[in-house]
């Protein structure tokens, strides 16, 4: 499990469909570069071959390769798919970016980071619904799959103390400079742990 990495230094953006979460962990990876490890999630459902971006925030898998009794958070979607993370999901010496549902955040990944002594810090990529159906309608040409997706709603993180919220609404670069200052801290500290 991933308590043998102690120390590890996870950021997780999270929000609706949309809201720009892809997008946001590759222009984290651009700014940062190396020292930026995206998660990639493994997951049953079928890749959204319209999404350019799908492939770099996850693996796709079959139902066999799903194991409980070695995941570190897992989520069921209500379509019937399957998504999760795994020790070898992760990389140590390195800021894992971990998309994720809030949901499985606040119960199932910031339980387990708090026990096991792993940093891990939420943004919440906020988007108005005027926001998230243009987009949807750009990714996916119509809006017969667009839902409200209140299971992925901000309120399920209202007592969570290590979630930021991000406006997402504007443009991708006004989202990274949100999060700059505090991201080079996380690097200045992880390099002068590795001074040590």
């Amino acid at each position: 499990m991933i308590k043998t990495i102690h120390g590890l230094k996870i950021i997780s953006p999270m929000g609706k469909s949309a809201c720009g979460k892809t997008s946001f962990c590759l222009d984290l990876k651009e700014r940062f570069g190396d020292i930026i490890h995206i998660v990639k999630s493994k997951t049953t459902r079928a890749e959204r071959v319209e999404d350019p971006n799908d492939k770099e925030s996850h693996v796709f898998c079959t139902e066999d390769d799903f194991n409980p009794d070695t995941t570190i958070a897992v989520y069921h979607s209500p379509k019937g798919y399957i998504s999760w993370t795994d020790e070898s999901c992760f990389e140590k010496d390195k800021i894992n970016i971990y998309t994720i549902d809030p949901v499985a955040f606040r119960d199932e990944m910031n339980p387990y980071c708090k026990d096991n002594g792993i940093e891990l810090i939420g943004f919440y990529l906020g988007v108005s619904e005027a926001v998230r159906k243009r987009r949807h309608v750009q990714r996916e040409g119509n809006l017969k799959d667009y839902s409200r997706e209140d299971h992925l709603a901000l309120h399920h993180l209202d007592k969570i103390k290590n979630v930021v919220v991000i406006d997402a609404g504007g443009t991708r670069k006004a989202t990274l400079v949100q999060v700059e200052d505090l991201m080079e801290g996380l690097i200045d500290e992880m390099c002068n742990n590795n001074r040590k």
